[in-house]
């Protein structure tokens, strides 16, 4: 993805996050932005949010993936280069990964996945409209949209208010997909294709997938 500035969500949002749904989802939209500083060479950007990451990490119960203070170390040494710093954004995810499965807390996982899919499908929008990719890239992305809800209700306090909010938003992004014209006609189709997005579905798809966002990253009240 090309940078954009003023695109990702603020560093200052990170302590106004009371609930812990709300710190879970921020803490994948974080992991977003900063693998996508990282990979656009915006080094000291990204360590504001490797900074983020281990604050939110922390107030979730993930101290022992998030405190290490080797991590912030090992990230200086390496800030003028990228493919270093990608390494090391994927050894904090597998660290992540792991200690949820060790100790049965995979829909903490569900939750922190919703909000770093949505940030990055969020961070896509514009670089898709730029290259004229109106389908291919969000078919995909609805695939893993569905599973993400199912992940979602799986959650043990899944009568939360603030989840049901979060998952309605989701569902909206998907129900907006499956009701384009362009979806339905490539549905018919026996011979399945991609469909093809005109601008104004691709735009009203846009706006559902910017409202979620919006709504992850604005500390709910």
């Amino acid at each position: 993805l090309t940078y954009k500035a003023g695109k990702t969500n603020p560093v200052s949002n990170k302590s106004k996050y009371a609930q812990n749904i709300d710190k879970l989802l921020n803490l994948g939209v974080y992991s977003t932005d900063l693998a996508y500083c990282a990979i656009n060479n915006k080094s000291q950007e990204a360590r504001t949010y490797l900074l983020a990451i281990q604050d939110l990490g922390s107030k979730v119960g993930m101290e022992s993936v998030f405190s290490d203070k080797a991590l912030i170390e090992k990230f200086d040494k390496n800030l003028s280069d990228k493919d270093a710093l990608t390494e090391l954004i994927y050894e904090i995810q597998d660290k992540s990964d792991a200690y949820l499965e060790d100790n049965d807390l995979k829909y903490l996982a569900a939750v922190q996945f919703a909000g770093a899919w949505a940030e990055g499908i969020y961070l896509g929008i514009d670089d898709s409209k730029k290259k004229g990719d109106l389908g291919t890239a969000l078919v995909d992305q609805m695939v893993l949209l569905k599973n993400t809800i199912k992940a979602l209700k799986k959650h043990p306090a899944k009568d939360d208010k603030r989840l049901q909010e979060v998952i309605g938003l989701f569902e909206n992004v998907l129900s907006t997909y499956e009701g384009l014209e362009s979806v339905k006609k490539a549905n018919k189709n026996v011979n399945f294709e991609v469909p093809k997005l005109t601008p104004a579905e691709f735009d009203q798809l846009a706006g559902k997938i910017t409202e979620l966002r919006n709504s992850i990253v604005s500390p709910s009240k």
